[in-house]
């Protein structure tokens, strides 16, 4: 048995007032409210509680408005002519458990991030093109940069340029064998900064990669 309790507000503005003050699980977001009309209203609201689903009521159908729903940060698109109690509740039902998905990873994920951001080892993550993706501040610290010094770039704008060919052409055989390998070694870095490094790298491949 699932149990909906609904408040109901005739604007947008009194919508975006509402959320300020009381938590939702689920948004229903008519299209034709007064003050603010289609694609607009869904990206006001999407902006000021990005986390929460918004499941769309409209008149209009067809793909293209669908798709500009979606894009605005619809999560459901019902058209109301014709929407029976069924359809209507597995939307809202779907929405809610997908929220409750959604709520488990974010905090999750904020529980690594703190705890690998506050290790005393450097920890780091690349792209497939070597640029990298994460570093903690440990990792900034052993090298001389700040966080927004290192991420997106890659070790030639890091390092001197044999050490960067040389841990290119280490991490290029680590993903061909798909083996996590050790390494101790000396760097230096572009502005001059040199130490000691054991390097252990991990490859890590989703699941289609993986098949």
């Amino acid at each position: 048995d699932v149990t909906l309790t609904m408040e109901c507000v005739a604007s947008v503005r009194e919508c975006l007032d509402h959320l300020v003050d009381f938590f939702v699980d689920v948004i229903l977001l008519d299209l034709s409210l007064p003050d603010v009309h289609g694609i607009g209203a869904i990206s006001q609201v999407a902006q000021s509680v990005p986390h929460v689903p918004i499941i769309v009521l409209t008149n209009i159908s067809g793909w293209a408005s669908m798709v500009q729903c979606a894009e605005a940060g619809g999560r459901d698109y019902l058209v109301k002519k014709g929407l029976d109690a069924d359809t209507f509740f597995r939307s809202v039902y779907y929405a809610y458990e997908r929220k409750q998905v959604e709520d488990r990873l974010r905090q999750s994920q904020a529980v690594y991030q703190s705890l690998v951001e506050h290790l005393p080892v450097g920890i780091f993550r690349k792209d497939t093109n070597g640029r990298y993706e994460f570093v903690n501040q440990a990792f900034c610290d052993a090298l001389g940069y700040d966080e927004k010094q290192i991420k997106r770039r890659g070790d030639g704008a890091l390092f001197i340029d044999q050490d960067a060919e040389t841990l290119h052409a280490e991490e290029t055989e680590i993903l061909r064998s798909r083996e996590t390998t050790e390494i101790e070694r000396t760097l230096r870095t572009a502005h001059g900064k040199e130490f000691d490094a054991q390097l252990i790298k991990i490859p890590l491949f989703d699941a289609e990669e993986e098949e």
